[in-house]
């Protein structure tokens, strides 16, 4: 008999109730890696919100959450949530959306450093596109820093077309949106919605 420990594999499914303090952690610490900063009220509400029973992405509000493990560790996230949760993108975009009803949003995309460039967050991305045409979403909007470079490459390769920047902000914000259903592999649309999918990776590029 063999004593080898087999390699414990990524699995992708949407956030367990009882992980959203887990997450919120998970977040803030890869917030505070990347970007330099810590924990504020008025920008990392919807983090605070995934420790409520129904929070702004549970899919009862139209939204959704996927976390990835590795051997249980969480080590990437996304989540998806309707545009009109953001008063002030909705006020600022009405030209473009509308009342916003129809568009979704994209947040939280964090994929831990070991793990980047080997197709994870692409699989992230495609994941929140299902929930979003899913939930009747037509357009998908999000937003980057400019300071992360690979960030607004990353999103440009999934599709996202830059429509503003906020030169002159604190993290100089772009801003990007797509329609929902550009880009997404048809063989993956027929997966059972809200499972858990184990997601191979590639080789670090």
């Amino acid at each position: 008999m063999s004593n080898s420990v087999p390699e414990p594999g990524l699995v992708l499914a949407p956030m367990a109730p009882a992980d959203g303090a887990a997450v919120r952690l998970f977040c803030l610490t890869t917030i505070r890696e990347a970007f330099g900063y810590d924990y504020r009220p008025d920008w990392h509400a919807d983090l605070d919100e995934l420790v409520d029973p129904v929070h702004g992405y549970h899919p009862a509000r139209r939204g959704a959450f996927l976390v990835a493990r590795w051997g249980g560790e969480i080590v990437a996230c996304g989540g998806l949530r309707s545009l009109i949760t953001s008063r002030l993108l909705v006020a600022r975009f009405v030209p473009r959306y509308g009342d916003a009803r129809s568009v979704g949003s994209i947040w939280r995309v964090y994929v831990r450093p070991e793990l980047r460039s080997r197709g994870l967050g692409s699989r992230l991305a495609l994941g929140l596109e299902l929930e979003a045409s899913r939930h009747g979403y037509d357009r998908l909007y999000l937003h980057t820093s400019a300071r992360t470079p690979r960030s607004v490459a990353f999103w440009q390769r999934q599709g996202y077309e830059p429509f503003s920047h906020d030169a002159g902000s604190f993290d100089s914000t772009i801003h990007l949106d797509k329609h929902v259903g550009d880009g997404i592999d048809l063989r993956l649309a027929g997966q059972p919605a809200r499972s858990a999918l184990r997601v191979p990776l590639g080789p670090a590029r």
